[in-house]
């Protein structure tokens, strides 16, 4: 039993270093805010396949908002630019790479914070981590008529922390490729990104520019902020987004200053029930999964399966989820009730194990029903609930937020 609890313990451990990537303290120490979790398929609490990605325009998304004109149409039409002058617009807003033109590649490697998973132009996310790429596309008009072009490849990368009050936005840039008369000019172009945070935050940190947009690496720019709410118990939602101005020396700027948003949510607690650390911020409408490893906790993971299987399919991905429950009477009254019908003393080295979880409201107390109650090896039982803890905690699961459970083979 103790090879298994300290091979349980490493799973969990490589889970939360996963997650955390430094210590709380050290988090923001360094210009850039901590590295957080890719999406890998073996590990024990894995990012689940958003089942909100399909349904984006519910659950809270904002409609992003874009003050640019986005297009060059006007701009060719105006009469108030002299003959000759030339005049920079953005001929087509972020689009994806591929979009419309297929001779346009990425030139460079991805930026080593940026996950795997993300390479799309609308926001993709995780419970911690919101992310996009794509180009944008501008144009040099000279006496009515375009006269060059460049694509300048982008990537926003927007993260919050499970354990602390802080959240960041990074952009990257770098130009990918230019025609016509860009082709001389493009050394030129500068970018400044001047961000807001609306809500109960405070700016904190800030490496905006000008500065000069190169094509052989990236450049960077980002924001630091931070919750200011303070009411225990209480949550906010912060809301973020970024000025982008674009500027060429010896052009007139016609619509190249404009706004991005966050389309995402983020939710910022303060001391909420059932939370270890006093802070955290994560992106709420991302519902986690729990997946349990058959290999290390076999009894326990069977009885998971097996109820899923038969009378209680709540929790499975794709179906309806559990949610937590962290009034601790609740939680006594539904272990109480799950396993009344189980032998009491328990037989020497097993423990009644109870699914749906006790610590969710489709117990037998607080659901009304039945919940499915099995003897299996206290230590599996007891490493099993010490998962389930660390789960609610790295994903800072509060009262009656959902998620999912999942047996895997690992």
């Amino acid at each position: 039993m103790k090879s298994r609890t300290r091979h349980v313990s490493a799973v969990i451990a490589m889970a939360s270093a996963l997650l955390c990537g430094l210590p709380a303290s050290a988090a923001f120490a360094t210009p850039s805010p901590m590295p957080q979790p890719t999406k890998d398929p073996q590990d024990t609490f894995v990012w689940s396949e958003n089942p909100a990605r399909t349904e984006r325009g519910l659950s809270g998304n904002k409609t992003p908002k874009e003050t640019s004109e986005q297009n060059c149409d006007a701009v060719k039409a105006r009469t108030d630019i002299a003959a000759g002058e030339m005049a920079l617009c953005v001929l087509k807003g972020r689009h994806s790479l591929t979009d419309g033109d297929p001779t346009i590649q990425a030139q460079l490697p991805r930026p080593d914070e940026i996950p795997d998973w993300c390479a799309n132009a609308d926001w993709d996310y995780n419970r911690v981590l919101s992310c996009r790429n794509g180009i944008e596309t501008f144009a040099l008009i000279q006496d009515g008529k375009i006269i060059g072009t460049a694509d300048v490849e982008t990537w926003d990368l927007v993260r919050t922390n499970h354990n602390n009050n802080k959240f960041s936005w990074d952009q990257w840039a770098n130009v990918a490729s230019t025609a016509g008369q860009f082709r001389d000019l493009w050394a030129g172009l500068t970018y400044q990104g001047v961000g807001m945070c609306t809500g109960q935050c405070a700016l904190e940190t800030v490496n905006v520019g000008p500065r000069l947009v190169p094509s052989s690496t990236w450049l960077r720019t980002y924001h630091i902020w931070h919750s200011t709410i303070s009411t225990i118990g209480g949550r906010n939602k912060p809301s973020l987004d970024v000025e982008m101005t674009w500027i060429l020396p010896g052009t007139i700027p016609m619509n190249t200053t404009y706004n991005r948003s966050l389309d995402r949510d983020i939710r910022c607690d303060y001391r909420s029930p059932g939370t270890n650390a006093y802070y955290g911020c994560i992106f709420p409408e991302f519902r986690p999964t729990l997946r349990v490893p058959r290999s290390i906790l076999p009894e326990y993971a069977d009885h998971i399966a097996d109820a899923q299987a038969t009378n209680w399919p709540v929790g499975m991905p794709g179906g309806l989820p559990l949610t937590r429950l962290t009034n601790q009477d609740d939680i006594d009254e539904n272990r109480t009730m799950s396993c009344a019908n189980q032998p009491s003393p328990r037989p020497s080295g097993q423990q009644c194990d109870e699914y749906p979880f006790a610590s969710t409201y489709q117990g037998s107390y607080t659901s009304g029903f039945d919940a499915s109650s099995r003897l299996i090896n206290e230590q599996q039982n007891h490493d099993g609930g010490q998962q389930l803890q660390e789960f609610y905690q790295l994903y800072r699961i509060l009262d009656k937020e959902a998620f999912h459970v999942q047996v895997v083979t690992i």
